[in-house]
This record gives C-alpha cells, sequence and structure tokens, in this order.
C-alpha cells in the first residue's frame, strides 16, 4: 500500500472513531459528530491521519534498504518501471530496396501523441528484404487445413537469396495464440510452391528460441533473463507473436519465374478454427517490437561541501528507467587539460577497492528510490570513495548522469500512425503502428513481494513438484495490482486454472553424454483461458520460467493436459538455465 492507501484508511478510522464518541457523549456531538462541521476538528482529524499514515506506511513497509540494494545488484527488473510496448511495421517506399537491410537493435523511433514527442527504441535487430506478402488464402476441410502464403520478390534480377523470415501474427492476441498453437502441435512441413514446381521444407513455422539476446526490455546479467521472460509474456501483449519461416539449406538462392512470386504451403491436421477474414492480417512481414525509452543526460548536479547524497530533478511526464552511468568533468588547470572522470556503480566496489593502485582517484555512486507523498519516484545520487564513505569532498563543480527514462503515458494513437526513424535511410523507408501500446507501469520500490521475487533467484526443481509452490511463484510477479487491476485479475485466472502438476526423474542422451532431467505434466482448466491458443502460449511461457530451477546440465520435457477436452501438447526439450556452481 502506499501513502494514499494509508491516508484513506486512517482518516476513515478516526471519523468513525470521533462518531462513536459523539453517539457515547452527547456533549460532544456538536463538535465530533459527521455533520457537525466543525473546520478544526477536520483539520485536526486531517492533520492526525498524515502523521499515522506515514508512520504506517513506514512500519508495514517490505524493508527497501534491504530488498533495494540486494535485487540492484543480482535483478534490478523488479524496481523498474514497466514501458509502454507495441509493434511497428517498417516498409520501403516503392522500389528504393534492391538488397536486405538491417536495422539494429536500439534504433531510434519518434512519434507525436498528444502533443508531445515520445522516442522509442527498436528491441531487436530487424532485417528487411525485398519481400511483399501479397495474398493469403485459407482452405479448410474436416480433417486438412491449408494456409498458402504468396510472396513477390521486388529485388534486381530472378533469385532472391533465401534468408529467414519473420513474420508478425497480427493485433488480434487470440488469432495470434491460435496461430502459434496450430504452426507448432499440428503442423506438418511446410511446402515451397514455384510456377508449378514444388519442395518440401526441412524445417517448420516456428516460434524463435528463447535466449538472453532476444528480451524486449533490457536486463543485466545472464541468470536471471528466464524470470523476466515470464514478466514480459505476463505485461507485453504481443512480443511473443511472432513465428519464423526457415527456407533450409538452399545456398544457391530461390529461382523465380517471370512472375517473381513463390508460395509457401502450410499444412495443418485438422480444421483450423479461423477464417479468411481473420486471416487477413496475420503473418505481417518487416515487424518488430518497441518499447518507449529514451537515452539523455540529466542536468548538473552541483556538488556541495558536506554532502553527499543528491536527488535527481524528475519530470512528472517521464519516469527513470534506469542510471547507466555517472560522470564529472574535471577542471583544466596549468598543467593539464581537463578530462571526463566516470564514476563506478557501487556493484564494483569490494573490500579490495582501497588497496588498489588508484584507489585515491576511484569515484563510485549508488542510487537510492522513494516513493513521495504523491506517489512519484525520487531517485537519489549517493557518492562515496573506494573505502565506501561517503563523498563529502567534491572533487568537481558538477556531476551528469546518463539516463534511461521512458513516458508515464501510453500513446493513444489509431493504427497505422507514422513514426520518424532517426537514421539515414529515413526517406526510404516508411514506419507505422500495427498495434495498440501496451499500459506503461510505475516502479514499484517498496513491497513485500520483493522479498518472494528475491526468492526465485534460488529456485530448485522442488518447486515444480507441486502445484500451489508453482502457482505462488507465478502470483509473485502480480506487483501491479493497483496500477492494473484487470490485467492481474486475468493473470491470476490463469494462475488458478493451474489444476494438477506432476514431475518425475528422467534420462536422455545429448551428445555423447547420458543427462538426468525432469519430466513435467502440467494439467490446465480450459474454462480459464479464452481459448486452445491462450492455454498453450501461457504453458510455452512457463516452459521457459521453469529452465530457472535447473541447472545446465539439465533439462526439461513439458507435456500439458487440459481439462475437460483432454487435448495433449508435447513442448519441446529446453536446456536448464542456471549455473551449475
Amino acid at each position: 500500500m502506499n501513502f494514499t492507501d494509508h491516508l484513506r484508511e486512517e482518516h476513515a478510522y478516526l471519523r468513525a472513531l470521533a462518531d462513536k464518541v459523539g453517539q457515547e457523549k452527547p456533549a460532544l456531538a456538536a463538535q465530533l459528530g459527521r455533520h457537525a462541521g466543525d473546520p478544526d476538528v477536520e483539520c485536526l482529524i486531517q492533520g492526525a491521519a498524515m502523521l499515522n499514515a506515514g508512520l504506517r506506511q513506514r512500519l508495514e513497509d517490505g524493508f527497501p534498504e534491504v530488498t533495494q540494494g540486494h535485487l540492484a545488484r543480482t535483478w534490478p527488473f523488479p524496481l523498474r518501471p514497466i514501458p509502454a510496448c507495441g509493434v511497428v511495421n517498417v516498409s520501403a517506399k516503392a522500389s528504393t530496396l534492391d538488397a536486405p537491410l538491417t536495422l539494429p537493435a536500439g534504433e531510434s523511433l519518434s512519434l507525436l501523441s498528444d502533443g508531445r514527442t515520445q522516442v522509442f527504441q527498436t528491441c531487436h535487430a530487424l532485417t528487411l528484404q525485398p519481400l511483399a506478402l501479397i495474398d493469403r488464402q485459407l482452405l479448410v476441410t474436416h480433417s486438412h487445413s491449408e494456409i498458402r502464403l504468396t510472396f513477390q520478390y521486388q529485388g534486381p534480377g530472378n533469385t532472391w537469396p533465401t534468408q529467414p523470415l519473420s513474420l508478425f501474427l497480427g493485433d488480434d492476441p487470440q488469432v495470434a495464440a491460435t496461430l502459434t498453437l496450430w504452426c507448432e502441435q499440428h503442423q506438418d512441413r511446410p511446402v515451397l510452391q514455384v510456377e508449378g514446381r514444388q519442395w518440401v521444407l526441412e524445417t517448420v513455422l516456428s516460434s524463435p528460441r528463447p535466449t538472453a539476446d532476444n528480451r524486449i526490455l533490457p536486463h543485466e546479467g545472464e541468470t536471471t533473463w528466464a524470470l523476466q521472460s515470464l514478466a514480459e509474456y505476463l505485461y507485453l501483449p504481443h512480443v511473443n507473436d511472432f513465428l519464423t519461416l526457415d527456407f533450409g539449406p538452399m545456398h544457391s538462392g530461390l529461382t523465380l519465374g517471370n512472375s517473381r512470386t513463390f508460395t509457401v504451403i502450410l499444412t495443418f491436421n485438422g480444421e483450423i478454427p479461423l477464417t479468411q477474414a481473420q486471416l487477413a492480417s496475420a503473418f505481417m512481414l518487416h515487424c518488430v517490437p518497441v518499447i518507449s525509452l529514451a537515452a539523455q543526460k540529466s542536468a548538473p548536479l552541483r556538488l556541495l561541501p558536506g554532502q553527499s547524497v543528491y536527488p535527481l530533478p524528475y519530470a512528472d511526464d517521464r519516469w527513470v528507467y534506469a542510471i547507466t552511468g555517472v560522470s564529472m568533468l574535471e577542471e583544466p588547470d596549468t598543467l593539464r587539460r581537463g578530462r571526463r572522470v566516470q564514476f563506478q556503480p557501487d556493484s564494483e566496489l569490494t573490500p579490495e577497492s582501497r588497496y588498489a593502485p588508484d584507489a585515491a582517484l576511484a569515484l563510485f555512486y549508488t542510487v537510492r528510490v522513494s516513493g513521495d507523498v504523491l506517489g512519484r519516484m525520487q531517485h537519489e545520487l549517493v557518492l562515496c570513495n573506494s573505502a565506501g564513505e561517503p563523498l563529502t569532498e567534491p572533487p568537481c563543480r558538477a556531476v551528469v548522469c546518463d539516463l534511461l527514462t521512458t513516458s508515464a503515458h501510453s500513446p493513444t494513437l489509431p493504427l497505422g500512425s507514422p513514426f520518424l526513424l532517426g537514421m539515414a535511410v529515413t526517406d526510404t523507408l516508411d514506419v507505422t503502428t500495427v498495434t495498440r501500446f501496451s499500459t506503461p507501469y510505475p516502479a514499484v520500490v517498496d513491497s513485500h513481494h520483493h522479498w518472494r521475487l528475491m526468492a526465485c533467484l534460488s529456485f530448485s526443481p522442488a518447486l515444480l513438484n507441486h502445484r500451489e509452490t508453482v502457482q505462488r511463484a507465478i502470483d509473485d510477479f502480480c506487483l501491479h495490482a493497483r496500477h492494473n487491476l484487470p490485467q492481474v485479475r486475468h493473470i491470476r485466472r490463469a494462475v488458478e486454472g493451474i489444476t494438477a502438476v506432476k514431475t518425475e526423474p528422467v534420462n536422455t542422451l545429448m551428445g555423447e553424454r547420458l543427462r538426468r532431467g525432469l519430466q513435467m505434466t502440467l494439467t490446465l482448466d480450459d474454462q480459464a483461458f479464452d481459448s486452445p491458443g491462450e492455454a498453450y502460449t501461457f504453458a510455452a511461457a512457463l516452459s521457459v520460467f521453469f529452465t530457472h530451477c535447473l541447472t545446465t546440465n539439465s533439462f526439461l520435457l513439458l507435456d500439458v493436459i487440459t481439462e475437460p477436452s483432454q487435448r495433449r501438447w508435447a513442448l519441446p526439450l529446453a536446456r536448464g538455465q542456471r549455473a551449475m556452481m
């Protein structure tokens, strides 16, 4: 609970207590009664409520002075805001793309929304191909379904050097979930058709393999990305609605006919529950997730003698996501020129730091975050020397912080709104939105959830033996109940849909070694999900999350059963992510 919640409860309690005293002692009813209207008494009640609210907030907090330091070093994600996220389409203007063009991850984009310029950045690298998806056809029978995707090559010549294609499944989450389920569980090998000739591809259309490198939000370390992947699934829609089409070992390229078109035929066993209209906006080329993050510098913080803690100024419409660096400009003198000196984060401060050869010149910083009365986040910069002592003698006049900031508001724009691309090829590319942007969530810096999330860092395979512990581990990620209650209810409905968990050890041969892993059977309730596709994507997200419980020499085989429909899905083998030592 924040200060406002405590203030509301304390005021209601004192008001009810005053009414009770007024009823028991009629002589005081004129001053203490609810309808007395005495402004002095009401002011006294409000002042006492404010004092008590501050005291209660301190007594009932989650000891942020402990949790912040630990999480900041090991897993800072729970302490940071969740930026607004969406998916954009990047397309080349007519006859301007003759060869593949790669946009790197972190490319800056900007758009104008409600009179404000908001800056976004791409989450992944995106390779633009001289291709266009010109037709989608759905053929459905009682025992067989086909989706035909026709592409047109727009580059020079008649030979396209084949590369894997990333396809976005559309802005409808239920359609995207259904396509993910059917492509990964009911698909035969695709067929490539060119001018009447056909080849069977060796790989199927499938989701990209989750790794530490394809996360949406920035993260530190290689040990917590599986935990962060679950949070991204729960709070960032559409980011997992991508499939990759790999054409296999076609080293010489794909030779096309006069029409310069080719068709990929996706064949499914069974009747896929989709219509031609629902397929119209699916399988989009050249799409990439973007998040509301912008790199900027803070205003210079003037250093004062005897002071080591400096609050950062903040704007109401932006939140600080992370402080990536602190630097100062060393003043020039008669013997040397001025130079930029970097402060090191306190994670680099060790007991041996004071004995380093340059210990006298080493400077460190730490960041403390707290909430004010209005619920705004206040960041404080704490400076210290190599011995961990407060830096009360300023080594310079001012320091500057390198910040990552995010907008506190989600853009409210219709689909197809244009972006401005911050690179030299702006004149040849168009960038437009293809989904709504998700809700941004402010940072939660004081919560009892942080203790349970810290426990996530030491999960063991024993967690997966019981349904209650699995449900509690997922529920620990519901940090933002007061900011988006409908979303949290949706998450908890899915968690309650886990009706049974069963695990047993299993051995398999991996390479030339016999490995011991875990065979897990997860039973889900059909009524807890809007569609079978949603149940499948939820189970797939849990499969990645559970790998944090297993060491790198182990693995997880997850089987999913839905009741009462008795659907069965076998998810691919997932390697453990925790280091053995």
